[in-house]
């Protein structure tokens, strides 16, 4: 059973997170008017959240992530304006994201694996101190807004959802930018060229990053802490200094699998997946400027035109997927200059040529070319010069078959056109014969003027 408080009306931090107590929250709490932090995620709490949570009005860390709430987000929630971490995230929470929700404290919101409704409209935008916005797996719809540059975003998760339209070239002043997930949406368009203008600063480090758990603390404190069945009376001395704890794990798909980042390997971490998209046109060459980012996912679109050879630029490119889309031309001999590379795809696209087998190109297999009949080359076990016969041999073809048909309609037209003159030279020379003809044409004449006025009359 979730344990029972009463006149705990100093209380400040309550962690009961990591059990499995059933049940709804006790409205007891209601009382502990001075919480700072509350902690009772992963549980198995059901029901709605509270509306009387909306007075807990010194709350700065709400952790509910993991349990089997349902229901929207109480719009009392509102009044949280020292709020600065929001994890409710692994709920059945359902609904629309409060607009009014934007507390100026906000650093980290984890809201993903819920079931919210529609857009994002103004939720957040007040919250220029964001670092961390993860909303995947939910079913939002709408655009991306464009004020979302103006907070402090290190860490953007907005895939599966169902947002369209285009990719805000607002994003491209998100300078503290580290790992951009869009995936899995329905977003259209080409992809903004001005990407290139966020750094992705590789092991960038914030005090942001750290989440603190007990904040401001003076005098003497009592805190309840109830985690894997043991209970104990936390005697915090006034010298103590706030405690501090890394960030929780991100999900980020690279190198062709979801992987969790956190501590020391999220800070080290940045990409940008657009992978399950449908956008269109060609791959800007400005994202070869990319040099500290280490992820790059644009599979799965329907992306047009070549391979940037400026993408040999992405020094510290770690995972390069470009496959599903509809690219043509060769695959340039630049990227041989990857040095890191460890994972490439480009399969199910129009690529021909020659596949390059030096450096960490020697080391892919085959699957990461499949789809693209005209690429050759020693990993595929196709010899170039019969592939490139093939391909010309089927432009000739092509060729051919055009000009047949050309040849088939000018020789109907000069066909016709002898035809018209024969009978015209015929009507000239034979006398008897025009004047049959004349007479056929105004009969033909005669008898469509009566069938339009009888039809008139």
């Amino acid at each position: 059973m979730f344990p029972k408080f009463s006149n705990l009306t100093s209380l400040e931090i309550l962690h009961l997170n990591g059990n499995l107590f059933p049940g709804e929250i006790p409205d007891s709490l209601f009382n502990s008017s001075y919480l700072k932090s509350l902690d009772v995620s992963y549980n198995s709490l059901s029901g709605k959240l509270p509306t009387w949570m909306g007075n807990l009005t010194y709350l700065q860390t709400l952790l509910m992530a993991g349990n089997h709430l349902e229901g929207p987000i109480p719009i009392e929630f509102c009044s949280h304006e020292n709020i600065e971490i929001l994890d409710l995230s692994q709920n059945n929470l359902s609904g629309s994201i409060p607009s009014c929700f934007s507390p100026i404290s906000l650093l980290h919101v984890y809201l993903h694996d819920n079931k919210f409704t529609g857009p994002i409209t103004k939720s957040f935008s007040q919250s220029s101190s964001l670092v961390t916005l993860d909303i995947r797996n939910n079913y939002l719809t709408g655009g991306i807004p464009s004020w979302i540059s103006n907070l402090s975003l290190s860490i953007l998760l907005l895939k599966e959802n169902q947002l369209e339209g285009r990719i805000p070239a607002e994003l491209c002043q998100s300078s503290l930018m580290t790992i951009l997930d869009l995936s899995h949406n329905n977003l259209s368009g080409s992809i903004p060229s001005c990407l290139n203008k966020i750094p992705f600063k590789i092991g960038f480090r914030s005090g942001k990053f750290r989440l603190p758990v007990f904040l401001d603390i003076d005098l003497q404190l009592s805190a309840y802490s109830y985690q894997s069945s043991y209970i104990e009376l936390l005697q915090i001395p006034s010298y103590a200094k706030p405690v501090n704890y890394e960030i929780t794990s991100v999900e980020f798909t690279t190198k062709n699998r979801s992987n969790f980042y956190m501590n020391n390997f999220l800070y080290n971490m940045t990409g940008i997946d657009l992978s399950w998209n449908k956008l269109t046109g060609r791959i800007p060459p400005e994202m070869g400027e990319l040099k500290r980012i280490r992820s790059l996912n644009l599979s799965h679109n329907e992306l047009s035109g070549s391979i940037p050879t400026t993408f040999s630029g992405l020094k510290y490119i770690e995972s390069l997927d470009l496959s599903h889309n509809k690219l043509t031309g060769a695959i340039p001999q630049q990227l041989t200059e990857l040095t890191v590379l460890g994972y490439f795809s480009v399969a199910y696209n129009n690529l021909s040529g020659k596949i390059p087998d030096k450096a960490q190109f020697g080391t892919f297999v085959d699957n990461s070319y499949e789809g693209n009949p005209f690429l050759c080359g020693s990993i595929l076990k196709k010899d170039c010069n019969s592939t490139l016969e093939e391909s010309q041999g089927g432009h000739e073809e092509g060729e051919n078959s055009f000009m047949e048909m050309l040849a088939f309609y000018l020789s109907f037209l000069m066909a016709y056109a002898i035809m018209v003159v024969v009978l015209i030279a015929t009507l000239y020379i034979n006398m008897d014969w025009r004047n049959k003809w004349f007479h056929l044409v105004d009969a033909c004449i005669n008898t469509c003027l009566c069938k339009l006025t009888n039809q008139n009359d």
